[in-house]
């Protein structure tokens, strides 16, 4: 169930030349899925072909930008972008106590589908994201129609000839047993520097964006229990997804 918004939040960008991008408006919704609320926010005319976003781990909608997704709905586009359980505005658990798994994530992606009363989509993800946007082509390949998958592990068995997850990820995760979750400063300071080290080198880590989108536009997030269970969802269905279900450039998905 969806309850539609009349929300609409500017977010005005300035690039680094001093370019100002003019406000971009987006529709907020509340999803009911399940035991959780959802918020969500769609542009773009809802008769075009959508584009759900899924974000990874501990990521709000938010790190899908605005101008981004005012970007593929000038492409001809409805997009979508929500929160996950345990970010941004939608249901949060205390830390520790959360007790659902991936595959409820997977199932919070159809629900914001059946929400805007959407069949089959295209489905961009993230990380997290991308092994969550796997899972939904394997158990509801009828909703699925591409899948782009950014900056995730294939769910399926290991291909050597591809390059694994840096040890330093890892390696920096795991503090986030010792970490104290109810303390905001903290979890925040610990996923800047998460974003930091995924940054890379190629171009400056933006410090300041960053910790105002986790510190103002409702990134915060107090539950790693999605995260710990990732590994262990989803193996049960491990397989080739059907041919329909394929990498896309959104550029020119197909309709």
């Amino acid at each position: 169930m969806r309850e539609a918004g009349q929300v609409r939040i500017p977010d005005t960008i300035v690039c680094e030349n001093g370019v100002v991008f003019s406000p971009v408006a987006m529709d907020a919704s509340v999803v009911t899925a399940g035991d959780a609320i959802l918020f969500s926010e769609s542009i773009g005319p809802s008769d075009a072909p959508p584009v759900l976003l899924i974000m990874g781990a501990m990521a709000s909608g938010v790190w899908w930008p605005r101008t981004f997704c005012a970007m593929l709905a000038r492409c001809g586009r409805f997009v979508i972008r929500y929160d996950h359980r345990d970010t941004g505005r939608s249901t949060s658990c205390s830390p520790g106590a959360a007790a659902y798994s991936v595959e409820t994530l997977a199932d919070d992606a159809l629900a914001v589908l059946d929400s805007y009363g959407i069949g089959e989509t295209h489905l961009v993800g993230m990380s997290l994201g991308g092994y969550i946007s796997q899972l939904l082509a394997l158990k509801s390949a009828a909703r699925v129609r591409t899948l782009t998958l950014i900056a995730t592990e294939r769910l399926a068995s290991p291909d050597a000839s591809m390059p694994g997850m840096d040890p330093q990820v890892p390696a920096y995760h795991a503090r986030a047993a010792k970490l104290d979750w109810t303390d905001r400063s903290a979890v925040i300071e610990y996923q800047l520097g998460a974003w930091r080290l995924l940054s890379g080198s190629g171009r400056a880590f933006d410090d300041a964006d960053s910790r105002t989108r986790r510190r103002g536009l409702g990134s915060y997030s107090k539950s790693v229990d999605a995260v710990q269970s990732c590994k262990s969802e989803g193996t049960r269905r491990l397989g080739q997804p059907t041919q329909r279900n394929s990498y896309a450039n959104l550029d020119h998905p197909r309709h």
